[in-house]
């Protein structure tokens, strides 16, 4: 027999009441039509209704659109069809007042003292505010991405061993080329400065930045002298990357 839950009479209801409106997140019980035969004091809570309210109800009438409900049908009829618990991909719910919500749900058969399956349970944990995190970092991330491609100085990241990881535009422009990343600083350096790249990351090493640098450089003939400011860049372990 697949893993689902067992309601007979050696336990309560009343007992398996106390614990399902003790449990943080959302739980509620339906039949085969998708009506809501139980549900948690969390998911009431949530939704603003009383129990009785929504016991008979269906997912429309919590205000998910058609499309969101019959998602939700047919995920249902899966449980009930192959007697197994279904863990669904991250669900997104906006509510009737505007309000957005990411859940994690699992779907559970519930089965009866003979191994029959005429409802199925429901858990569902917000992770909105995890999402809203992410989406956040993601569009720093964007942010900072378009200042750093943006900005008029020439901004690299060099690894160790002086191998262009990053440049933005206007570093490839001051090198003249079209990307960078992946060639040697040397290959840019002028003769009488060749030993420039050297003292630069022992500096580094040292002091963990670098400030007023004088490098010359030698742009298919064309020499121009730049002046470096650099900070050292370090792994989670505190040891320089870069």
């Amino acid at each position: 027999m697949s893993a689902g839950l067992f309601i007979g009479e050696k336990i309560s209801i009343r007992a398996v009441r106390q614990i399902l409106d003790a449990f943080p997140g959302f739980v509620f019980c339906k039949d085969r039509e998708g009506r809501f035969t139980m549900l948690n004091k969390q998911t009431c809570d949530f939704y603003q209704h009383e129990e009785h309210e929504l016991i008979g109800k269906t997912d429309e009438f919590l205000g998910h659109s058609i499309a969101k409900s019959e998602s939700f049908r047919q995920t249902d009829q899966e449980v009930f069809r192959k007697k197994k618990s279904l863990r669904l991909p991250v669900n997104f719910l906006e509510m009737k007042d505007g309000s957005e919500h990411w859940f994690n749900i699992v779907k559970s058969p519930v089965f009866d003292d003979y191994g029959n399956v005429d409802q199925i349970m429901v858990a569902c944990y917000e992770i909105t505010d995890r999402i809203q995190s992410e989406l956040e970092l993601k569009e720093n991330e964007e942010k900072f991405r378009d200042l750093f491609e943006n900005v008029s100085d020439a901004i690299y990241v060099i690894d160790l061993n002086g191998v262009f990881q990053e440049s933005n535009k206007a570093g490839n422009l001051l090198l003249g080329v079209e990307n960078a990343v992946g060639r040697s600083i040397a290959e840019f350096v002028h003769e009488e400065s060749k030993e420039a790249p050297l003292e630069y990351l022992k500096s580094l090493d040292t002091s963990g930045f670098v400030k007023d640098f004088h490098v010359k450089l030698d742009i298919d003939g064309d020499k121009r002298i730049i002046e470096i400011n650099s900070t050292a860049i370090y792994n989670e372990e505190g040891k320089r990357i870069g």
